[in-house]
This record gives C-alpha cells, sequence and structure tokens, in this order.
C-alpha cells in the first residue's frame, strides 16, 4: 500500500452517507488513487481520473472476477433466476439456444426500435393532466420499450412492474450476506413469491408464442428439441430472458425521468426538440435528441460505481494490488470530473451537438464491450421517445413537489429522493410537418 493515501471511511456518519459521497470527498482529499478502509472486512482501492481509468484498461484481465463469492447481485441474481444454464438439460440445447439467441439479437432490434415509439405513445395517452409521481410512468415507459420484444405482447408491463419492483427489493434484502444466508433464501416467502411470478412470466409468452413471432422467446422455443419438457422450457429459458430484460432495461425508466425534469426546466431546450426534424434512420451526429439523451446519461450515469475483485495481482502506479482485493471505479466520479468536462455540475443538453464520437471518458455503462452496447441501445431508446414526447406535449415540475426530492440519492441508482408530481400538456402549436424522416 506504499504511495496510496488512506481515506477512513469506517464511521456511521460516512456509512450513511453513501458511497459514492464517500469516494467524491476520498478523491477530493487524496487523488485520484485512494485506499477506503470501510470498517469491514476488506478495504477498497478507489481508481479515479486518467490514472484510474488508465489501470483499469491496462488491468482488464485481473478484474474479471464479480465483487465477491457470494456477496453480489449477480450471484443473487443467479439464485432467483435459476442455473440451468449450467445444468445437465444445458447439454441438451446450449449450442442451439446460443446460435438462436445470437441471430435473434441482430433480427430483432428493429422490433427493439418499434417498442421504443409504441412505449413513447402509451406514455402520451397516460400522462394528460397531472400526476402524482412521474417514475411510476417512466417505469412503465422503460418496460414497455423490452418487454413485448422480449415476451411477446400477453405480457402486461403494468402487471411486470411490481414482479419487478419485488426482485429489486430481495435483491436489497440479501446483498452482502454469506453463502449460509443466501442458501436459506431460497426457502423464504419472498423468494417463493418471486420465482413463481418469473415462471408465470415465462409460461404465459411460451403459451401464446407463433413460429415467426418477432419475439426473443419465439426464436428460442424454435431452437429448443420437441422432446424438451414444458417444465424444463420454463427453467432453460427464465434466466435468459430475465437476462436479456435486465440487460435491455433501463433502470426504473430514470433516464426518461431525469431527462423530463431538467427539460420542465428549459422551457427553451424543450421547444427545440420539439421542433427538431429527427430522422428514425440516422439517430445520430447532429441531433439535439441524441445530444440530450448522452446529457441525462452523462449526469446519471446507469453504473454510477462498478466494482470487481481481482483475480490476480496488478501494479498501478509502482504500487502492487493483490489478488482478491476489492477495487471500485466510479463513472458518476469521472462524469462529474472538472479535468474531463467542461462545467460539469451543469446539465447542458447541447453539449454533445455535433460530436458523432463519445469522449474516452463517456462512460454510463462501464468499460466492457457489453457496456458500450448497453449504451448504444439506451442513446436510441430514449432519444426516439424524447422526440416523441415533446412533439406532444408541454410540461412542468408541479409547484407541489418538494425542492429535496428533485435531487438523487447517491446509491447503486440515481433514484429521486421522493415523489415527483407533473403537470402535462398537450404542446399548443404543433412541430411542423415532415418531422419524421
Amino acid at each position: 500500500m506504499a504511495g496510496w493515501p488512506v481515506f477512513d471511511a469506517s464511521s456511521v456518519f460516512h456509512q450513511n452517507l453513501g458511497l459514492l459521497k464517500v469516494a467524491e470527498e476520498a478523491s477530493r482529499r487524496h487523488g485520484d488513487l485512494v485506499l477506503l478502509h470501510t470498517g469491514d472486512d476488506r478495504d477498497t482501492y478507489l481508481l479515479n481520473g486518467e490514472r484510474g481509468l488508465r489501470s483499469w484498461k491496462e488491468n482488464a484481465a485481473q478484474l474479471l472476477a464479480t465483487f465477491g463469492d457470494m456477496r453480489s447481485n449477480a450471484n443473487t441474481t443467479r439464485m432467483l433466476l435459476g442455473a440451468e444454464a449450467q445444468g445437465a438439460s444445458w447439454a441438451r440445447v446450449g449450442l442451439a439456444l446460443r446460435r438462436a439467441l445470437s441471430q435473434a439479437e441482430t433480427e430483432l432490434e428493429a422490433q427493439f426500435e418499434t417498442s421504443a415509439d409504441i412505449a413513447a405513445e402509451a406514455f402520451i395517452a397516460e400522462v394528460q393532466g397531472s400526476v402524482d409521481d412521474l417514475r411510476e410512468l417512466t417505469r412503465l415507459w422503460a418496460i414497455r420499450c423490452v418487454a413485448s420484444t422480449i415476451f411477446g405482447a400477453v405480457v402486461d408491463p403494468a402487471a411486470l412492474a411490481p414482479g419487478l419492483i419485488a426482485m429489486q427489493s430481495f435483491h436489497r434484502l440479501v446483498f452482502n450476506k454469506t453463502a449460509e444466508t443466501l442458501h436459506s433464501a431460497e426457502s423464504s416467502e419472498e423468494f417463493v413469491k418471486i420465482r413463481a411470478f418469473l415462471d408465470q412470466v415465462v409460461m404465459a409468452s411460451m403459451e401464446a408464442a407463433k413460429p415467426g413471432d418477432p419475439t426473443f422467446v419465439a426464436a428460442l422455443l424454435a431452437a429448443l428439441p420437441q422432446e424438451v419438457r414444458p417444465d424444463e422450457r420454463v427453467d432453460v429459458l427464465r434466466p435468459i430472458l430475465f437476462r436479456i430484460l435486465k440487460d435491455r432495461l433501463n433502470a426504473d425508466g430514470l433516464g426518461l425521468f431525469w431527462t423530463l425534469v431538467h427539460l420542465a426546466r428549459d422551457d427553451a431546450l424543450a421547444a427545440a426538440l420539439a421542433t427538431e426534424r429527427y430522422a428514425r434512420d440516422k439517430p445520430d451526429g447532429g441531433s439535439l435528441a441524441i445530444s440530450v439523451a448522452k446529457e441525462t446519461a452523462r449526469y446519471y450515469p446507469e453504473h454510477p460505481f462498478i466494482y470487481r475483485m481481482t483475480s490476480g495481482s496488478m501494479s498501478v502506479d509502482g504500487t502492487t494490488i493483490p489478488a482478491g482485493a476489492t477495487v471500485l471505479f466510479s463513472p458518476w466520479l469521472m462524469h462529474h470530473d472538472q479535468r474531463q468536462w467542461q462545467e460539469p455540475t451543469r446539465f447542458d443538453g447541447r453539449r454533445f451537438l455535433g460530436e458523432s464520437d463519445d469522449p474516452e471518458c463517456f462512460l454510463p455503462f462501464g468499460l466492457s464491450p457489453t457496456a458500450r452496447k448497453q449504451t448504444r441501445f439506451l442513446l436510441c431508446q430514449l432519444s426516439r421517445s424524447l422526440a416523441t414526447v415533446t412533439r406532444a406535449l408541454e410540461f412542468e415540475i408541479a409547484p407541489t413537489c418538494p425542492p429535496g426530492n428533485l435531487r438523487p440519492f447517491l446509491r447503486a441508482q440515481l433514484s429521486p429522493r421522493g415523489p415527483v408530481p407533473f403537470v402535462f400538456r398537450k404542446r399548443q402549436r404543433q412541430a411542423e410537418t415532415g418531422w419524421w424522416q
């Protein structure tokens, strides 16, 4: 640890403050490379700034392990969804399903875009007048953007929402628990209810699927041998389908949520979006909608921080981080670093206007190839919906909204601190004809 300053975050105050604020304070005091002492059974190596980003990339081979053996959301997800990808039944169907999944991902991209357009229209139909909490509606928008392409129209997005919320709650309940606790959790009432919910969704989508349907469930069913029993099909498809949902779902619709909050404070920007000639087939480069979507992803990255455990030792600025150590990198810190961005604490919807190449420090989903794919998907989804919503609606934050609710919790998910009521009106002056190209 020679050369690395230590930031003591073991107090109750720091534990209540939240990881992002602790990391921000540690970096402000000591620089980009800091050892965080949190008072538990392991210290955390914080990598920040250009030095941290460079070190993370140079040592990517040693940063493949998930956070902890039984202490990560990934392990909880495997427990909830099942582990048939590791089981005997997978050996019979695995290759066929991998091929079908790869082909389906290519063929169904356009279907996801159609789902995003339908989700935006449904959002517009539901928000006429006052709404008590904007996030309830943006959550439905996010589910609509992906659910029908994965499961088919038989799955009701409104019915999916409570089950997905229950899954999130279960994650928080068992996160950072021991292996024994996780094992006992499988017999808990919450686990039984969530597994029943997952199976119900998968079974309903399988029963409704028809050959050739533009859905993932139809593509995967077509690849399964006929002799695979229905119960085996549920066990095999459950983890695949819900992992696709997890990878594609914008958490709670927070991308649209925070964008609308900022547009409600900037009438000129909202009006400019409403009149932009947004091209469906070229949503990039000079598009204001893409620029606003990117700025939301910068200001509120989908993954504010990333934990890894080192699978081997790694050297950073002459210091050896041992195997099995916890390493932390924060896209949120990177996105709010004044060395990387001009006025980083200001939301500037025109910041990316005219730029087709993203800067190296733009990492809303992290640093992996999968993260770059998720970023492109989210930006397309959000920009298309923004173009549709701003053309149809004017909106404002309701006067009854407590100002503190508009500040995000700086946690693993950048959620608002309380309900955010909104007021929507049909836009009086429609955008010019020919807005869609």
